[in-house]
């Protein structure tokens, strides 16, 4: 049987397996923790994976996305994501989204959702979710690694929340300006998928953030976290990205200079590949453009350039203007 070595485990047994085939996470992000925590879900048996992703597989996330191949370049993640995870187990449910998760479609994207994995790039993403959390009171899980470095906090909204810890912090930090070991981000995935099972079989978890160091000497430690007293988003309810308020333009994703630009309206997109036709090549595929370094969706595009400004000309010289 599938799932025969888990169930041999005590703490999960029939009964827990069954509340893990009836269980529904969804994963935000796709990418170096993403791909590897949904993939063990995947095959734990996770009743449904909601995969969320904006982005579009390069050869240089081939180093630590091990669910994806050569043959996945200039795809979507979460197409190809839910293709690999098909053929490992298709006894499960796989929603994927190629979306650019926003406090428009939040509520659409995360609904029925049991428990949220951030495997996100940006810390607004991370503000975002928190608040939607916060408003909804469900569960998740943060995740970050970069470098030889990796977190992990599981967050339940009645004990604390991200901004009581993080407190509207913004990195622009990336693994393109860093860099990131394969082993770190391998580990902080399956620590998520571990924490997220150890939810979904109602086994109590640990108020703590860890934070492991793969560099020349791997280290583990833990941190005791706890509610803020006076914290904006949990005590005072204030939601800023959930309402679009602190909403930015323009991001630097974790790629080869990658930078996503939101439209501020969706665009027609025949109407901009009859235009880019008369420049250059253009190639239709799946839900975007391909033209020159960029990738043009109907609501965003992702440009690779040295530097945001450069991005930005880019944008508004083959788009439209910010």
């Amino acid at each position: 049987m599938r799932y025969s070595r888990q169930e041999l485990l005590n703490f999960i047994g029939k009964e827990g397996q069954e509340k893990i085939s009836n269980s529904t996470v969804a994963i935000v992000g796709l990418g170096a923790t993403g791909s590897v925590s949904a993939e063990l879900l995947a095959r734990a048996g996770a009743g449904t994976l909601i995969l969320i992703d904006r982005d579009i597989i390069e050869l240089s996330n081939l180093q630590r996305q091990s669910l994806y191949t050569e043959d996945d370049i200039g795809k979507t993640k979460a197409s190809r994501a839910r293709e690999h995870l098909r053929k490992i187990n298709s006894t499960i449910v796989l929603k994927a989204f190629t979306d650019d998760l926003t406090y428009h479609n939040i509520a659409d994207l995360l609904d029925g959702a049991d428990i949220i994995l951030d495997c996100a790039d940006n810390m607004e993403t991370r503000f975002l979710i928190n608040e939607y959390c916060v408003q909804n009171n469900k569960p998740w899980i943060y995740s970050a690694a970069i470098r030889t470095e990796g977190y992990i906090l599981t967050i339940n909204p009645k004990d604390f929340c991200f901004s009581c810890i993080f407190n509207n912090l913004i990195s622009e930090e990336t693994c393109d300006m860093s860099g990131a070991l394969n082993t770190i981000t391998h580990a902080i995935a399956t620590l998520q998928a571990q924490e997220t099972l150890q939810y979904v079989l109602d086994k109590q978890q640990e108020k703590k953030l860890y934070h492991l160091n793969y560099g020349e000497r791997p280290s583990i430690e833990s941190l005791t976290v706890k509610k803020n007293k006076d914290c904006s988003v949990c005590v005072h309810k204030t939601f800023n990205y959930l309402t679009g308020k602190k909403r930015q333009s323009i991001i630097s994703c974790c790629g080869t200079g990658m930078y996503q630009i939101r439209h501020k309206t969706p665009i027609d997109i025949q109407m901009i590949k009859k235009n880019l036709e008369r420049l250059g090549n253009v190639k239709d595929v799946d839900m975007f453009l391909q033209f020159d370094t960029m990738y043009i969706f109907k609501d965003r595009a992702l440009i690779h350039a040295k530097t945001k400004q450069e991005a930005k000309n880019l944008y508004s010289k083959y788009v439209g203007g910010l």
